[in-house]
């Protein structure tokens, strides 16, 4: 397991699936998508684009539906897949594991993390990888892509203040993980 701190306000969790077995899903998903891109009659609002980088999410959790003792907030790691200007797919590990194990972070599911209709807020992070523009979201699709992941589609809501300390973590959190990734 990396070496990635959770912070007070943040805690860090880590998708099981590996990369690699991601990005072989996503590259199955995109030739069927063109295989397909005739037989569809899809009638989108704003064109879509390829977006195939890692994306930080944070999502607050409420202690009644987790196992953690007190309302917190989790940054997790999806690898994205498309965007438009109204929303994004990104595909998702089907079980996170804590950056830092402890009794108070348990194994959790994509389920526990998102949920249709769920608020999040996605992390989009500039050409460079430095820094990370903030969106809040609602996820509008939740489809299995393949064995251990799961297609998470968002709406985008509005952009937020990037200087909010949770975001700052999770930036931090973010580069971390994606400079011990690869």
């Amino acid at each position: 397991m990396m070496n990635i701190e959770s912070t007070e306000k943040l805690l860090a969790y880590l998708p099981v699936s590996h990369e690699v077995k991601i990005r072989e899903i996503l590259e199955s998903m995109q030739r069927w998508e063109r295989r397909n891109e005739n037989h569809h009659n899809e009638k989108r609002d704003a064109e879509r684009g390829a977006y195939e980088t890692w994306v930080a999410i944070v999502v607050p959790v409420d202690p009644k539906h987790m196992l953690f003792l007190t309302p917190t907030n989790v940054c997790a790691f999806f690898q994205g897949r498309n965007i438009t200007t109204s929303g994004m797919s990104m595909i998702g590990s089907d079980n996170f594991e804590p950056a830092v194990m402890t009794d108070d972070t348990p194994l959790l599911e994509l389920g526990q993390l998102v949920s249709l209709g769920g608020p999040c807020s996605i992390g989009l992070p500039d050409n460079n990888g430095l820094q990370m523009t903030w969106i809040s979201a609602e996820v509008v699709r939740l489809r299995c892509a393949q064995e251990d992941c799961t297609e998470v589609g968002v709406r985008f809501l509005e952009k937020v203040p990037a200087d909010d300390p949770i975001y700052e973590d999770a930036e931090q959190l973010f580069l971390h993980y994606r400079e011990n990734s690869v």
